[in-house]
């Protein structure tokens, strides 16, 4: 449906197809006007700044510094030496004849009108000088005639130096290293064509409208990457940890199968309104992500929160994170109770046994009431089923470096936390005073990007150097990969090779940030940090609370009769109509 642009080298109007011109036209248009991101996008220039990218901060090391300050004073030496150059340039003896001769033109003056009045002496001075320096500026031009005409004064502009500090950055080490985890160990997802239709539908490709989907694939396959790998990623690569990665792109094939496809997502969003081919928006991606991470919960092991009013409550994100811990003899006592089942149910010949086998469940279920209420108080956390059992066996096989960090003593276990906040910072576009705080979110270790990009073309934005965004963009077309079950494929598609920039100020105002704890230590600076920046800042993006406000709680006030001033009473007063209207 979709023209792949690699094939378009031969213009001529005799190949095109006009019969399927209409459609064809209509989706490449499609695509242009939503995928052009923008004409300030080419290949960056960076700064010396730091940059902030998945917990890590790349900045120039001491020795750059300091070849920085050398270059620096190299350049102002440069300069200093130029007008120097310029100022022996000019002749001795001709300044000296034309002072000379200057001062006995004045001196003459001067005496033929010593008997004027002083007003008139004043003036007559005044035009002596005004000769004397126009002799002076002739005789200047007259050298700088002579020597190529020579600016005798240049100044050192700021602009300047930083062009060519600019020019000089793409060799600094930190932006290597910046440029290298940006190509090699960040999943990248774009357009595909030729995969197989989506439901009953002629979709074969995204072309145009699958943009902020595969934005929010890029979001959740890079979380699952640091979930499995955690500190390791920065040490991470496609060829130093190939099964991880083949593994967790498998999960994201444009394939019915694949539990996170283009398919299934565009599924979902239809069950949430939008039918397939549609644009999405960051809420109802932040929906599908939820839904789909809680139905293959055993393959990713995280739970999902999103902010429905862009504000954060901490007792809310403990109880979808903090899972109590089975014991060894709840999980005994649980196992007998399902044999005893199974031998009350098949042993019909006997009824003294039933008698005994009904006798002893009986007494089973009284033993462990307690625990299995401890159990079932935290089963359906988030509308999930209880699968704690799985998780512990899946975080202890995915994560064995922090388990230390996952349990507490008091008989709990951390569950890794992603955190969605949809959010609007602005009309028609991002408001400034939101700039500061959204750069700020950057700087925090668990933030793992933002979902956003121009008006109808969703980009994925991981990175950040002073009023600048770095992103992935998925508006380029590639073909759909066949893959067998089991078997691997080449991972170069899935690694963007550009590195792309914009100015925080061109940025859509609908957007979606992404936060992930994955161990308790993680959530716990997550809100330090939170807390400081909505205490520091005038404009912060998001709010964050102890506790969850009790909104059913309001409506239990009595309210008085009001007779001292014969007005309305409590009951004339609709409470509940009141409150839905604030």
């Amino acid at each position: 449906m979709c023209l792949d642009n690699s094939n378009n080298n031969n213009n001529s109007l005799s190949n095109i197809n006009f019969s399927s011109l209409p459609r064809r036209l209509m989706m490449n248009c499609l695509y242009l006007i939503r995928g052009a991101a923008g004409n300030t996008l080419a290949q960056p220039q960076f700064s010396n700044s730091p940059i902030w990218m998945f917990e890590n901060e790349y900045r120039p090391s001491l020795a750059e510094n300091l070849l920085k300050l050398n270059r620096l004073i190299t350049t102002i030496n440069n300069i200093n030496s130029n007008i120097s150059e310029n100022s022996n340039n000019i002749d001795p003896t001709t300044a000296t004849a034309n002072t000379l001769s200057t001062t006995t033109t004045t001196t003459t003056t001067t005496n033929t009108i010593s008997s004027s009045s002083s007003s008139s002496s004043s003036t007559a001075d005044t035009e002596t000088k005004n000769e004397t320096n126009d002799e002076n500026v002739n005789s200047n031009s007259n050298n700088n005639g002579n020597n190529n005409n020579i600016d005798p004064s240049p100044t050192i502009t700021p602009t300047s130096i930083n062009s060519q500090q600019e020019n000089n950055n793409q060799n600094q080490l930190f932006i290597k290293e910046f440029l290298n985890d940006f190509t090699t160990r960040v999943l990248w997802f774009t357009y595909r064509q030729g995969f197989p239709c989506i439901d009953n539908t002629m979709y074969d490709n995204d072309c145009g409208w699958g943009c902020m989907l595969r934005s929010g694939q890029m979001l959740l396959s890079n979380v699952l990457l640091h979930n499995v790998l955690g500190n390791e990623w920065k040490r991470s690569s496609s060829a130093t940890h190939p099964d991880v990665y083949n593994n967790i792109i498998s999960m994201f094939l444009d394939k019915p199968s694949a539990p996170f496809s283009i398919h299934n997502i565009a599924m979902e969003g239809q069950n949430l309104g939008k039918n397939i081919g549609e644009w999405f928006a960051p809420s109802i991606i932040s929906q599908a992500i939820k839904i789909l991470v809680s139905r293959n919960y055993e393959q990713c092991n995280i739970s999902v929160f999103i902010s429905e009013d862009g504000s954060l409550y901490i007792d809310q994100l403990l109880n979808i994170s903090s899972k109590k811990k089975k014991t060894p003899s709840t999980e005994q006592q649980q196992k007998q109770q399902q044999q005893q089942q199974k031998e009350s149910s098949t042993d019909n010949g006997d009824d003294k046994i039933n008698e005994e086998n009904n006798g002893n469940v009986e007494k089973i279920k009284n033993n462990i009431g307690k625990d299995d209420n401890i159990i079932n108080d935290n089963s359906n956390v988030n509308g999930k089923e209880d699968k704690s059992s799985c998780k512990v066996e899946i975080g202890e096989n995915n994560n064995n470096n922090n388990n230390n960090n996952n349990d507490n003593d008091d008989g709990e276990t951390w569950e890794p936390l992603l955190i969605l906040i949809p959010m609007r910072l602005g009309l028609d576009g991002l408001n400034s005073i939101y700039h500061t705080s959204l750069l700020e979110i950057f700087k925090f270790p668990q933030n793992l990007g933002v979902v956003g990009g121009k008006p109808r073309a969703s980009l994925y934005f991981i990175a950040a150097q002073d009023d600048n965004l770095f992103y992935l963009d998925p508006h380029t077309v590639q073909n759909h990969i066949e893959v067998e079950n089991g078997s691997k494929f080449p991972l170069n598609t899935f690694f963007c090779s550009t590195t792309k920039r914009t100015h925080i100020s061109e940025v859509d105002p609908s957007l979606v940030v992404a936060f992930f704890c994955k161990t308790k230590d993680d959530f716990n600076d997550f809100i330090e940090r939170s807390k400081k920046m909505t205490s520091q800042m005038e404009n912060p993006i998001f709010s964050i609370f102890d506790n969850e406000p009790d909104y059913d709680s309001s409506r239990d006030y009595e309210y008085e009769e009001i007779d001292e001033t014969g007005g309305e009473t409590s009951d004339d007063i609709d409470i509940e109509a009141d409150y839905h209207m604030m």
